[in-house]
Order: structure tokens, then C-alpha cells, then sequence
């Protein structure tokens, strides 16, 4: 069983009331999968806009198989809301 940890940053950790929480999750399960747990938990999509998400420094659109991507043992998830400048 996979345990990934997730970090909330900024205002989303706000949101949810604390800075990391690790998840534990079946064998061969995907990021949709821990979007789920999300959702239940603290009523967070991953399909979001208001909430980036990056994998071990990669965005979720950068992912070629998008939620279909398979977690493993001692991945990162980053959740934050966009960042934009000028």
C-alpha cells in the first residue's frame, strides 16, 4: 500500500485546517483515486481551478495520464491556489 503525502499550502491549507496529512492507498491506485479520499475528507476537487496541484513537482496537466496516473510509495502532492503575476 502506497502512503503519499499531501501538502496544503497557502489558502487551501487555510481551508482545511492543517499543512500536510499522508494517505495511504491501495496497491496500483491513481491520482483519481486520492481525489476521491479528497473530496470526501475536506470537499476538495483536483478538477478544481481554483486549486493547482502538482506530483513530485509536476502539474497535473503535465501528467501524461492526468488523474490516471498511478501513485507510488513516497510521492508529494502539492495543492495550492493558482499563483499569477505581472
Amino acid at each position: 500500500m502506497p502512503r503519499v503525502l499531501v501538502k496544503f499550502l497557502a489558502s487551501v491549507k487555510d481551508r482545511v485546517g492543517r499543512e500536510e496529512e499522508v494517505y495511504e492507498l491501495p496497491d496500483g491506485s491513481r491520482v483519481g483515486e486520492l481525489s476521491v479520499e479528497l473530496e470526501e475528507r475536506h470537499q476538495l476537487s483536483l478538477q478544481d481551478p481554483a486549486i493547482m496541484v502538482t506530483l513530485n513537482g509536476r502539474g497535473l496537466g503535465q501528467l501524461p495520464k492526468g488523474l490516471e496516473t498511478k501513485l507510488s510509495e513516497g510521492d508529494v502532492i502539492l495543492l495550492f491556489p493558482p499563483i499569477s503575476g505581472g
